[in-house]
């Protein structure tokens, strides 16, 4: 397979995932958001726990995927495709840190009905937003050379 073909199906990938989960965290904000419960017995215990998720994932997930995007690459001379999976595998995890912050403030929003957790969720949503995979960003994380950012899709 060549590498025009490599990247794009990475992004075409990436971006179906990425599409996939952004409908699901607005699909269950609006179902949680319509169905809560007023139990405001939770929300003391809860509410620092929450806020904890939301701050860990969003300073943390940009952390690990740099993290694992250098775990990856151990050797600078990889292959452009060996190159592209880690990218793909580093994203997913980085998404999914994200993603799990917001369905926990979800689900604490529908347990306690307090506003709070929406206000969380949409912060850590707006976050989960501007990560969303672009080449321009692929070249960056990467340090892809000029012969490799060709063949990223435009």
């Amino acid at each position: 397979m060549d590498n025009n073909t490599i990247a794009a199906n990475i992004f075409r990938t990436l971006n179906i995932v990425f599409l996939g989960m952004t409908m699901g965290q607005v699909i269950m904000f609006a179902l949680f958001f319509n169905l809560r419960q007023n139990n405001l017995g939770l929300h003391l215990p809860f509410q620092y726990v929450a806020l904890a998720a939301v701050v860990g994932a969003i300073l943390g997930a940009p952390w690990l995927y740099s993290r694992l995007l250098t775990s990856y690459q151990n050797g600078a001379n990889l292959p452009f495709g060996n190159k592209m999976r880690a990218y793909f595998s580093a994203n997913l995890v980085k998404l999914a840190v994200l993603e799990a912050a917001a369905l926990s403030c979800l689900v604490f929003l529908f347990l306690t009905g307090q506003l709070y957790y929406a206000y969380l969720f949409l912060a850590v949503f707006f976050a989960f937003l501007l990560h969303r995979p672009k080449p321009v960003k692929c070249a960056e994380d990467l340090q892809l050379n000029d012969e490799e950012r060709m063949y990223l899709p435009r």
